[in-house]
């Protein structure tokens, strides 16, 4: 069962790819995104095919990279597998602008709901319950949730429950400056609450 809520369109503001705060080490980035582009370009052409069977399986590749990426060989240091995750993140978000096959990638049920539960905290990877690390990884998924559904008339309600979640806890990406045109539709619809609806 999927439940959805209404929402109007919207713009997302372009931001910059990567900051200070999230690479840690610049000529490790550099290394990080010469391994994962190609992984992305394959993830696209196979999810581009006509085959149902190459499309699922591009995003169960997707789905693979970003839940495993804490245990991945050769980065056995946190710090290592925290700039991973968030360059994935990264190129994942600019590609989302330039490359419509990933915003239908994102908005695949098996992907939506991992990152809708990563807004609330939950089922993060391995060592990525430390807040710091939270703090960075959490709103690059509500912009990239946002960058997939912005053109969408119907979301999921995990983005209510997500929302409500961390207004009242985390406080992670609700009150994130790059989140707030997310964070704000949102709002919207929860001052509207007819505006809900459930699709079976």
């Amino acid at each position: 069962m999927a439940h959805r809520y209404s929402s109007n369109s919207g713009l997302l503001p372009s931001r910059p790819v990567y900051s200070g705060n999230d690479i840690s080490n610049r000529s490790s980035s550099i290394s990080i995104v010469d391994q994962i582009e190609p992984i992305l370009d394959e993830i696209k052409n196979s999810y581009v095919s006509i085959n149902v069977g190459e499309q699922q399986s591009a995003v169960e590749r997707l789905h693979s990279e970003l839940t495993t990426s804490s245990s991945l060989s050769g980065y056995h240091n946190v710090n290592n597998r925290h700039v991973r995750l968030s360059t994935l993140l990264d190129k994942l978000l600019q590609l989302s602008h330039n490359h419509p096959s990933f915003i239908s990638i994102i908005r695949h049920p098996q992907l939506t709901h991992l990152l809708a539960k990563w807004l609330k905290s939950e089922a993060l990877p391995h060592g990525y319950t430390n807040q710091q690390f939270k703090k960075a990884i959490i709103p690059k998924c509500a912009r990239l949730l946002y960058a997939a559904y912005q053109g969408e008339h119907t979301w999921p309600i995990e983005f209510v429950t997500a929302y409500c979640w961390d207004l009242t806890y985390d406080g992670l990406w609700t009150h994130h400056i790059d989140c707030v045109p997310f964070a704000r539709r949102i709002r919207a619809v929860l001052c509207d609450i007819g505006t809900l609806t459930t699709h079976y």
